[in-house]
C-alpha cells in the first residue's frame, strides 16, 4: 500500500508499507539530523538489547562478566561489540556519550524484535 502526505513545510512524502515497517521516502529532510527519535520504552528496550547482546557474546566465548561489573561498562562493551561486528555504525569521534550509546542500542534492538512485540507498541 502506498500512502502520500505532506510534512510541515509542504515537502511531499511517500510512505511504502512493506509489511514489517513503513519506509518513508521524501524529497527534503525537515528534521535536524542531530535530533534523535524519542523512544517510548527506551529503558526497557535497552535492557532487552543488553540481554540479547550479552547472551550472544557469552555464547561466542568473547567475554565473561563478573558480578562486580558496572551497568555502564556492560553498555559500553555491548556498543563496542556491535560496532566491531558492523551491526551498527559508530558514533562520530568525540560524540560518544553514555546517553547516546544507550539510545543507539535501544534503536538497534527495535529492528531485531518482532513487529508485534510489547515494547514496540
Amino acid at each position: 500500500m502506498i500512502q502520500s502526505g505532506r510534512y510541515l513545510n509542504n515537502s511531499r512524502i511517500i510512505a511504502l508499507d512493506t509489511g514489517r515497517r513503513n519506509i518513508v521516502r521524501h524529497r527534503f529532510a525537515i528534521l535536524n539530523p542531530n535530533m534523535a527519535k524519542k523512544l517510548k520504552n527506551e529503558k526497557a528496550l535497552l535492557k532487552e538489547a543488553l540481554q540479547l547482546i550479552m547472551e550472544d557474546a557469552v555464547k561466542r566465548g568473547v567475554v565473561e562478566f563478573e558480578p562486580t561489573d558496572s551497568h555502564d561498562l556492560k553498555i559500553e562493551y555491548a556498543y563496542r561489540l556491535l560496532v566491531h561486528d558492523k551491526a551498527i555504525a559508530p558514533l562520530p569521534s568525540g560524540q560518544e556519550s553514555m546517553p547516546k550509546i544507550r539510545h543507539r542500542l535501544a534503536m538497534w534492538v527495535t529492528h531485531k524484535l518482532p513487529v508485534d512485540h510489547d515494547l514496540l507498541q
